[in-house]
Parts: structure tokens; C-alpha cells; sequence
């Protein structure tokens, strides 16, 4: 089962993602470009998940985010597989055709990548460590 709440991250202003948590993997998503206005820590009661009226947009803030959370809830019910997928998947609504659908995928492109990088020789320039 996945689990999804909102947290607040970071040290400078106020950030906020949403966390997909399933059997020990967790995954985010920022949504602080959704919120309108100078929002401050002070303004998010996190035990409640919603902005406090003091909040400047408030309203409209907090039905964005119900809204977002609502919608990644109706996919996660229908939603069989790792939670690394389910994330992925978001690359395929949004009309990205290039994604990297498996960890091998990553591998060709990381080596793929680091083979363009060349000296002037031919030797390669960096590893293939990380």
C-alpha cells in the first residue's frame, strides 16, 4: 500500500512535496510551484496537511493541494507495481516519449554519455564510477 502525506523541506523559505512512501521506498514530488504567495513555515500545520487562514491565499492554496493529493490518490488506488514506476509514470502524461523505464536503461545512457567524453587522444576523460 502506498501512503501519501505532504512535508515541508529545506532551510531557506518554506518548500513543501508531496512523499509517496511504500514498503521502505519513498519518493517526492515538489509542489511549492504550485502555491501562490510569500508562504512561511508558520503558515502550514502539518499535522492537519492544510495552510492556516493567516496564510496569504489560503483558500486557494489548500484546494490546490487537495486537489493535486486527490488526483495522485485515485492513480496510486489503480496503480499496480513499484513505486519507482508510479513516478515514472508521470513523465509518460506529461508527453515526455524519451524516459528511462528500467535501471538498464540508466546504465546504457550513463555509459552512452561518458563514452562522449573524450580527451583529445581518445582516452576517456572521467570514470564510470559514480
Amino acid at each position: 500500500m502506498v501512503t501519501l502525506n505532504y512535508q515541508t523541506f529545506g532551510n531557506k523559505g518554506f518548500q513543501l512535496r508531496l512523499r509517496f512512501y511504500q514498503d521502505g521506498e519513498t519518493k517526492y514530488i515538489n509542489v511549492t510551484k504550485m502555491l501562490k504567495g510569500a508562504i512561511q513555515k508558520k503558515h502550514w500545520n502539518q499535522k492537519k496537511q492544510y495552510f492556516l487562514p493567516s496564510c496569504p491565499f489560503a483558500s486557494e492554496n489548500n484546494n490546490a493541494i487537495e486537489k493535486f493529493k486527490k488526483k495522485n490518490e485515485e492513480r496510486v488506488s489503480e496503480w499496480n507495481g513499484s513505486l519507482y514506476g508510479f513516478v515514472n509514470s508521470f513523465e509518460e502524461d506529461s508527453g515526455n516519449t524519451k524516459r528511462l523505464s528500467m535501471m538498464s536503461d540508466l546504465f546504457d545512457f550513463v555509459i552512452s554519455e561518458q563514452k562522449k567524453k573524450t580527451h583529445k587522444d581518445g582516452s576517456p576523460k572521467d570514470t564510470y564510477e559514480c
